[in-house]
């Protein structure tokens, strides 16, 4: 009966030391990846300095913000891929081959993909609220 006892508290004594071990490395570990509060106040300064910087940057001589780079084209109807419909090509049969080659190697049809424009407009199907 000692002797389970004696084995019991061992046991829960190596427990208990490793939880406290744990616990002593995660306080450890906060602290040094947290900083202190006067460095974070300082690093707040910085941040809004920037954030000013940037909206003056941003607006121009008028206030105005600059225009995008890139102005998507109005919809073409016939273009490939255009509302999100499939598109069928007629290849001739060097293009032919070349679209079989990339589905053999990569299990899509990357040159058909290559032809649909980046800025294809597509459906809205979400719901109004």
């Amino acid at each position: 009966m000692r002797g389970r006892f004696s084995r019991k508290l061992g046991v829960l004594a190596k427990a208990g030391f490793l939880l406290w071990l744990l616990w002593l490395g995660y306080l450890l570990l906060a602290r040094s990846s947290f900083p202190s509060s006067s460095s974070v106040e300082e690093e707040d300064g910085e941040q809004s300095l920037k954030v000013r910087q940037l909206s003056l940057e941003e607006s121009g001589a008028e206030g105005q913000l600059a225009r995008p780079l890139y102005v998507k084209s109005p919809p073409d109807s016939s273009a490939p891929g255009e509302w999100g419909r499939a598109t069928h090509l007629n290849l001739n049969a060097e293009e032919k081959k070349h679209e079989q080659d990339s589905i053999e190697r990569y299990a899509i049809n990357i040159y058909v993909s290559d032809k649909i424009s980046l800025h294809r407009h597509i459906q809205d199907h979400r719901m109004n609220e």
